[in-house]
Parts: C-alpha cells; sequence; structure tokens
C-alpha cells in the first residue's frame, strides 16, 4: 500500500511558506498561459513516481525505489485531440490545486 501522507522537509515554516507562495505563483502563470488546466475540474491519483519531470516546478520527479520511495500526483488532460499525463510533486500538486480558491477570469 502507498502512503500518501505529507512529509515535512528540514526548513523553516517561513521558507514552507515562501516555497508554497513561489509554487503557486509558479502554477499559477502556468495556467493562464494555457500550459496547464485550471484545477477545477481535475482530480489527481498518487502513485510511485516515475523519474519524469513535474509540470509545476520542472524538476525531477525520483523514481521510487524501496530504498528511498517518492510519490508522484498524475493528473489525465485532455489537451485538444491528445491525452496528456500531468505529472506534479506532491508539493506542487498541492499549490496547483491551492488555485481553485482564486477568483478565474476568462
Amino acid at each position: 500500500m502507498l502512503h500518501l501522507g505529507t512529509r515535512r522537509h528540514a526548513r523553516s515554516e517561513q521558507n514552507n511558506a515562501s516555497s508554497s507562495d513561489e509554487l503557486r505563483a509558479r502554477a499559477n502563470e502556468k495556467v493562464t498561459n494555457h500550459e496547464l488546466p485550471p484545477p477545477d475540474q481535475h482530480s489527481g491519483l498518487g502513485r510511485a513516481g516515475s523519474g519524469q519531470s513535474c509540470c509545476v516546478c520542472g524538476c525531477e520527479i525520483p523514481k521510487y525505489r524501496i530504498e528511498k520511495p517518492s510519490t508522484e500526483y498524475a493528473v489525465q488532460w485532455q489537451k485538444g485531440e491528445r491525452l496528456e499525463v500531468l505529472r506534479f510533486h506532491p508539493e506542487c500538486f498541492r499549490a496547483w490545486v491551492s488555485l481553485s480558491a482564486l477568483p478565474r477570469h476568462p
């Protein structure tokens, strides 16, 4: 069974807050530029890390290994004719989902 609990990094709460704000701003910019869909109509599936890049921060999501487990969230996005799988670090997924609380302008 894959545990999807929150992991705390060895950073201060202030650094976590500024990092969260930075990730939210990056996610918002990608939604505004249509590089990511708005999170309102999408849900994520937690699963083992794939070793591919996160669609918010661009950093690699480590491939899951028994000795060093990692988690990613995957979201399917129908983009025109293509079905894309978006991959997120857990903290990047939270930043993207938090955008659903913000008002959207067409």
